[in-house]
């Protein structure tokens, strides 16, 4: 997102050294892992129950595919619904049924909308660079807030409360370390050139400036 006013670039990853960040995302993704998750259908009555025999439902509750638990599965996915503002997954099929879900990377994946009947697809690279493009019944699109077809990433609408946060436990930090704090007088019997104010300048603020500093 480049950087902020406070000079610090923040990313998804960057902002998770922020404590509040971090808790808050853990938090949510821990808490959806742990949730027990079911597959329901519609009765002729009007209510439901349990599909178990669906071939999602080992999905949702078994495994995701054959690496990933259906927990972990949901941790991954909330995770980057919370960073990034949307979670993206393949749906793998055999017989037209569903037989696998893949998280992408969240940055990979670009929504691209049909003018013509303004549904939603999907352009995905791959970690070779390849890109392919996926229709929305191949794709679990998770949004979160925001307005079109994509949601907004919290740490984008945030970054620069964030960048306060972490240049201001930098600085701190950095206090506590050197233990003190900046202060004196510049003083000299002589006149001090132009040229010498500046190398003055620019040597002050290269032991000082800076929220490391």
């Amino acid at each position: 997102f480049g950087p902020t006013a406070s000079g610090v670039s923040v990313t998804a990853e960057t902002a998770l050294h922020c404590a509040a960040v971090f808790g808050a995302v853990r938090v949510l993704a821990e808490t959806v892992q742990t949730l027990p998750l079911h597959l329901f259908r519609k009765t002729s009555d009007g209510g439901r129950e349990r599909a178990e025999d669906h071939p999602a439902y080992a999905l949702v509750t078994d495994a995701a595919n054959p690496w990933t638990p259906a927990s972990e599965f949901r941790l991954v996915m909330q995770s980057a619904l919370s960073l990034h503002g949307n979670a993206f997954a393949y749906i793998g099929t055999t017989d037209r049924r569903p037989s696998e879900m893949i998280p992408f990377e969240p940055g990979a994946v670009v929504v691209e909308i049909n003018r013509a009947t303004m549904e939603p697809t999907y352009k995905a690279t791959t970690a070779g660079g390849t890109q392919r493009t996926y229709t929305r019944s191949e794709i679990l699109h998770l949004r979160g807030f925001g307005a079109g077809y994509r949601g907004a990433s919290p740490i984008e609408k945030c970054r620069e409360a964030i960048g306060l946060a972490l240049i201001l436990e930098q600085y701190g930090a950095g206090l506590f370390g050197r233990g003190a704090r900046p202060g004196g007088i510049l003083k000299t019997k002589g006149k001090l050139t132009a040229e010498i104010i500046e190398r003055l300048r620019v040597s002050f603020d290269s032991v000082m400036k800076g929220g490391e500093k």
